[in-house]
């Protein structure tokens, strides 16, 4: 039987629980990998190095990456997120520039300072204002297919 259920996680908590499962068995079948890595250098077959370790910390930090998102979307605060707030988002789990070990674990309390950093009506007002600045003619994104005037429609 496998570790997680089949039915896809909607809530913050079911997202949280299985993050926490996934990341102990990771870790413990890297432990197990490291082992027999070291039994067949010392055994003479020169299979060592730290191939167990980076293959188990890039599994951990693909992890956190994946559940970051799952938790944007079983908060619903996905669906009111502007362009440039979901590519701060994306910068976020990049590490900020400050490389992707900087990303950090996913809890309930990273959780909700994460969420806290905009309240949902100050979201909203964003993505709506956003959305008439794409629309708007004007000096954006395809302004020379806009016919009409910035501030009213021609007559």
């Amino acid at each position: 039987m496998s570790v997680v259920s089949i039915q896809k996680p909607y809530t913050i908590t079911e997202v949280l629980a299985i993050y926490r499962t996934v990341k102990q068995e990771i870790e413990a079948h890297g432990k197990e990998i490291q082992r027999a890595l070291e039994l067949a250098e010392a055994s003479g077959l020169g299979m060592g190095g730290d191939y167990a370790v980076r293959f188990m910390e890039e599994r951990l930090l693909a992890l956190k990456q994946h559940t970051w998102r799952a938790l944007l979307t079983a908060s619903g605060v996905e669906k009111v997120l502007s362009v440039s707030r979901l590519e701060r988002f994306e910068d976020f789990l990049r590490g900020n520039g400050y490389g992707y070990q900087s990303v950090p674990e996913p809890s309930e309390e990273a959780v909700q300072e994460l969420l806290a950093g905009g309240a949902a009506k100050e979201l909203f007002a964003e993505m709506i204002r956003e959305s008439f600045d794409f629309l708007r003619p004007g000096t954006t994104w395809h302004s020379q297919y806009k016919t009409n005037k910035k501030t009213g429609v021609s007559s």
